[in-house]
């Protein structure tokens, strides 16, 4: 992890293209800019392509995913163009789109979403080590499974318009509207937050119970930064809340 002079040009470069330590979540923003440049060509190909071709299209970028982006392996045929986020986008215009029951139900949605989310867990929690913390790639096919099932709950939810999150003035309602609202800027503000809560908590607390601690702390420090930031005006217009 290299160290910066935080007035440094070298500092300001690294943190606008997401490449230091403190500041590594603006790469979003430069993948975001490289999907919306091929989407006028991936629009004109699925529009007038069938749910088949799009199933097609993501049980190979789902080998580049198991492959490239899990095992680390590279895979014998050259797949370079069915890899990274188009993938994600295809993704979501086929959930939203198809018809096949295992992407239409609640039981499936919630097994996909725990799936993910356990091994993941799982993983995370027996491979990391005070030297570091083990993470999966962003296309991981595990985080592909817990993205599907996140995908499907909400859809499932929507259209079976379950009481509990449909109530107007419910908790898991407004708790859900409110982490869709600031989502983007808790992620934008994140990880700056969450290199303060490692540092403290790796003084005072066991590595594995810091993991929890940072989770928790983070979100609820990003989320009430942004409810806050949100209440002043002019500024509630760049935050990223939607």
């Amino acid at each position: 992890m290299p160290l910066y002079n935080i007035y440094s040009w070298d500092f300001i470069k690294s943190s606008f293209l997401g490449l230091n330590w403190w500041y590594g979540q603006y790469w979003f923003f430069w993948m975001i800019l490289g999907t919306y440049l091929i989407m006028p060509i991936f629009n004109r190909w699925i529009k007038d392509c069938s749910i088949r071709e799009v199933e097609y299209f993501l049980a190979i970028w789902l080998i580049t995913c198991i492959f490239d982006n899990t095992l680390l392996i590279g895979f014998p045929v050259t797949l370079t163009y069915f890899t990274g986020p188009i993938g994600m986008v295809v993704l979501g215009y086929y959930l939203r789109h198809t018809d096949r029951k295992i992407f239409n139900s609640l039981p499936y949605a919630l097994a996909f979403l725990l799936i993910g989310m356990i091994v993941i867990m799982l993983c995370s929690y027996f491979l990391s080590s005070p030297e570091g913390m083990y993470v999966f790639d962003r296309y991981s096919i595990l985080l592909a499974i817990e993205v599907v099932g996140i995908f499907t709950l909400y859809k499932v939810i929507d259209k079976k318009e379950l009481k509990i999150f449909h109530k107007e003035n419910g908790f898991f309602r407004r708790a859900s509207f409110s982490i869709a609202k600031y989502s983007y800027g808790i992620y934008l503000c994140h990880e700056f937050i969450m290199n303060i809560f490692i540092i403290i908590f790796l003084k005072h607390a066991p590595f594995k119970v810091t993991l929890l601690l940072v989770f928790v702390c983070t979100l609820g420090t990003s989320w009430a930064l942004l409810a806050l930031l949100n209440r002043v005006p002019y500024l509630n217009r760049i935050i990223g809340a939607k």
